[in-house]
């Protein structure tokens, strides 16, 4: 580790739970949500930069269906507290074909032909009018102004596309590096393992076909990888990482659905994870996670166990120190 560093952050002058704490259950099926049969890409988003969606609390939370039989759904609440100790499901925003994994993106006006700046990426099931009987990713854009079950959504087809052997183009998380620079991750198949690609974009709406993803080189147990949608890139302590999932092969701990892990990882700046630092929650097993970076904090979300609700936890990130 740089001396610098040690010195500047008091790295031997701390005492930190080295692991989550207050692991509690949030969002119970069928209590605080209508759903019933699983949540999936739990995401925290905080209000005030995301000026065009009125709220009147300091986040917003955008979740779908997992997998359900028929339509499928993408909802949203609200809430104060980052744990979800106030979480208030509001409503339905979209569904049809299975609609589920959404991310929504803010790409400034500046940037596009039209002030739409709300982004809602998801994917749908190949029987969608259009899919070519392939799971594809969506986008529909808005300009906002109104809840965001209330917006008007322009539909803007399939940023994706399908190429080569692809069958399945879905859990799509873009993030926005900076003015007319855009790269996101998604499979290319559906199917376990699945093969993870980048795609780039310089306005957020028209996506190229990147390299491959590299899931696998860095991750000790031999067939194990990581999910790069199923968590979050984030910059800290002058280096960017990603708290996210892992996914086990042995079918030994596949059980009911419940076969994955919480990892903290060092990333390089084109967000391709390099290395497990750390695996968290005591290394239990249980489905995805989303993540929220407040400060020093991550605030966890993680579905379990199957279907799933959430549960709501939080690590402090200065346990990452010693990573340097």
């Amino acid at each position: 580790m740089n001396p610098f560093h040690v010195a500047l952050l008091g790295f031997n002058n701390y005492s930190l739970p080295e692991d989550i704490q207050d692991y509690q259950l949030r969002i119970e099926l069928g209590v605080n949500t209508v759903l019933t049969d699983g949540i999936l890409f739990f995401n925290a988003y905080e209000s005030s930069k995301y000026p065009e969606v009125f709220c009147d609390k300091k986040y917003f939370f955008i979740y779908s269906t997992d997998h359900a039989v028929g339509s499928g759904g993408i909802y949203w609440g609200k809430g104060n507290e980052l744990d979800l100790s106030d979480f208030q499901e509001i409503a339905l925003i979209k569904s049809g074909y299975q609609s589920e994994t959404p991310v929504l993106l803010r790409i400034p006006s500046e940037e596009l032909p039209d002030n739409e700046v709300l982004h809602l990426f998801y994917h749908t099931t190949g029987s969608e009018p259009g899919n070519n009987g392939y799971q594809q990713t969506r986008l529909i854009t808005s300009e906002g102004g109104a809840q965001l079950h209330s917006m008007s959504w322009t539909d803007h087809g399939r940023p994706l596309g399908i190429i080569s052997a692809e069958n399945h183009t879905g859990y799509f998380r873009p993030i926005r590096i900076g003015p007319n620079n855009y790269r996101g991750v998604h499979i290319t198949k559906g199917g376990i393992p699945q093969p993870w690609y980048f795609s780039t974009s310089t306005d957020g709406r028209n996506w190229s076909r990147g390299n491959e993803y590299d899931a696998r080189s860095f991750v000790p147990e031999i067939g194990d990888w990581i999910k790069p949608s199923y968590g979050d890139f984030f910059d800290y302590l002058g280096r960017k990482w990603w708290i996210g999932t892992l996914e086990k092969a042995q079918s030994s701990e596949n059980t009911n659905g419940v076969q994955k892990q919480l990892v903290a990882c060092k990333s390089d700046n084109n967000f391709q994870v390099t290395e497990i630092v750390q695996i968290l929650n005591n290394g239990n097993y249980t489905r995805n996670h989303g993540l929220k970076i407040d400060g020093d904090l991550a605030y966890i979300y993680t579905e379990n166990p199957s279907p799933s609700n959430i549960y709501s936890s939080k690590y402090d990130l200065r346990n990452l120190k010693k990573y340097l």
